[in-house]
């Protein structure tokens, strides 16, 4: 009986190892290859689900300013500029580690995915069914055991064989991915890379910079404010908002708005500052859309330069309003209010009710944009205190010389002391004419630009030049002495004959005002020069008015012509 029963159980025994054990093999490596990439692509899709993935690894939150006080931009950092290999890592960790689990080592109660599981794995399942065939053969257990112990090795070995394939082909999958993921990233490195370089080229072909119109140094990288940002009561400031590793087309703010980071992108529509710690202040709105033209604006004491100043910024816009000029637009809104305030001073004709400028440390420029599409320009005019332009001292101070396209440069007709000795006192108690002396003022300016730009003495300067005469209105009411134009016949109402106009001014400067040095100090100093004659009286309309002296119809520049002149290619 015993022998019959042990024959029968090494029959069992060889057929459960040629028979059925290299089924169970196969069946148990078919099912570990699935489990193992099933859990491969559970991991993958549970680490790179988007929104809802999990980020505390990926360490991509703004982060505060480093042990150097150096601020970071308070922007996430780009997912393919480092965290995307994070997650890369993660997905193969969690697949590892999860088909070893469900394979072998049995799962957690809430699984590595952050999911309920079932804690037995597929060998310990298949170990305590081995264990449990003696319940069902209780008369002979161990003989139980031993005939089904083939089928159990060759489904042991089935599961090692097939997660190693599994684990092999998706350690394949991850190789092909990860270079593709490596390509990406360099892709979005060089693509980056050559966005900046592209803008930075269209900007120097077209001329385009920006320059801070309070400490005058160029604004190459400004800081860019948030505008939906509330976080510390205000917008949050980025310090290189460009293409990078915190993003190639945009950024997103720590706020959760997303920061264009190319001006053709819109980034000119955000407000920018100047990105010197010492100064901070606020750049022209829109910058770096249009080249920018500086145009310092020289004379002495009670010169009528800022009234000649606003009279032009008047008369841009006037011109603008009426289709007679190019586009007009404030750069800096905050220059709005009281530049109306003196418009309405220019209208009623009330000039002693704009104040002359202080001689403050700082000089903020005044900004407009002059033009349309290609031909728009950014305008900075510097009204810097006559003070200033007296003493040596003063002209040194003026950082923003070195950045002057364009000069204007106001003479009051009745500083000379030739006019004035002809000029009846009631004429003169009309004006209030300046003490200065008008050739040490353009002397020590020119001085000082030569200086700011490395020029040599006696060098010329291709820079162009417009020397305005002012008060113009007041010259024509005096019977004694000649106006530029007084002898020009049919120039003399005709603003379109430039040369000709031009000349009769030099030559009143040198025939009447006596000035032939001051005339040949600027020409010898500049490139090109121009002369106007111009009454802040003719701001909002130029208009023919009679000469006491000869009777004819005489008509003064517009006070936009200076500007105009300078702004047009030689």
């Amino acid at each position: 009986m015993w022998l019959l029963l042990a024959g029968v159980v090494v029959v069992g025994i060889y057929l459960s190892i040629v028979f059925v054990a290299p089924f169970t093999l196969l069946i148990a490596g078919v099912i570990a290859a699935m489990v193992v990439l099933v859990e491969y692509a559970t991991a993958a899709a549970w680490v790179f689900r988007g929104t809802a993935a999990p980020i505390q690894h990926l360490h991509i939150e703004p982060q505060p300013a480093d042990g150097e006080g150096r601020s970071r931009d308070p922007a996430y950092r780009s997912y393919y500029f480092g965290p995307v290999f994070r997650d890369y890592a993660l997905a193969l960790q969690v697949a590892a580690k999860r088909g070893w689990e469900r394979s072998f080592a049995g799962l957690s109660v809430n699984g590595s995915a952050g999911r309920p599981v079932g804690a037995r794995s597929l060998a310990q399942h298949l170990y305590d069914r081995w264990l449990a065939i003696g319940f069902y053969v209780p008369s002979s257990p161990a003989a139980a055991k031993a005939v089904a112990a083939g089928p159990m090795a060759g489904a042991m070995l089935g599961l090692a064989a097939g997660a190693v394939g599994a684990a092999a082909l998706a350690i394949a999958i991850s190789a092909v991915f990860g270079f593709v993921l490596v390509a990406t990233v360099l892709v979005a490195v060089v693509v980056a890379g050559a966005l900046r370089l592209i803008e930075i080229g269209v900007l120097r072909m077209r001329g385009i910079t920006i320059e801070c119109g309070v400490c005058h140094r160029g604004a190459t990288a400004p800081m860019y404010a948030c505008s939906f940002c509330t976080a510390d009561g205000g917008g949050s400031l980025h310090r290189n908002l460009v293409p990078g590793s915190l993003g190639v087309f945009s950024r997103v703010c720590r706020c959760g708005n997303p920061l264009p980071t190319l001006l053709a992108r819109g980034k000119w529509k955000l407000a920018g500052y100047c990105q010197y710690d010492d100064c901070n202040a606020p750049l022209p709105v829109k910058g770096l859309t249009a080249p920018t033209f500086h145009v310092p604006v020289v004379a002495g004491r009670q010169s009528g330069k800022t009234v000649f100043m606003i009279s032009a910024v008047a008369s841009l816009e006037e011109h603008a309003r009426n289709g007679r000029g190019g586009g007009f637009e404030f750069a800096d809104p905050q220059a709005l209010p009281a530049y109306l305030a003196v418009r309405t001073a220019l209208e009623q004709a009330t000039f002693s009710a704009i104040g002359a400028t202080l001689p403050v440390v700082s000089i903020p420029a005044f900004n407009i944009y002059l033009g349309q599409a290609r031909a728009k320009r950014l305008l900075y005019l510097y009204d810097g205190a006559g003070e200033r332009y007296e003493k040596e001292s003063g002209v040194a101070t003026l950082r923003f010389l070195e950045h002057s396209g364009g000069v204007v440069v106001i003479l009051d007709p009745f500083s000379f002391a030739a006019v004035r000795r002809v000029t009846t006192p009631e004429v003169l108690a009309g004006v209030r004419h300046s003490q200065a002396d008008a050739d040490d003022v353009v002397g020590r300016f020119a001085e000082g630009l030569r200086q700011s730009r490395g020029a040599r003495a006696g060098q010329k300067m291709n820079i162009k030049v417009a020397v305005v005469l002012t008060k113009c209105d007041a010259v024509l009411e005096s019977a004694d002495v000649a106006h530029p134009y007084d002898q020009l016949a049919g120039a003399a109402g005709d603003p379109g004959r430039r040369p000709e106009r031009s000349a009769a001014v030099r030559e009143w400067l040198c025939s009447i005002a006596g000035q032939q040095g001051l005339v040949a100090g600027v020409e010898n100093t500049f490139g090109r020069c121009g002369y106007f004659a111009v009454s802040a009286r003719d701001t909002f309309e130029v208009t023919s008015r009679t000469s006491s002296r000869t009777r004819t119809a005489v008509r003064n520049d517009d006070t936009a012509a200076p500007l105009h002149w300078l702004l047009e290619k030689s």
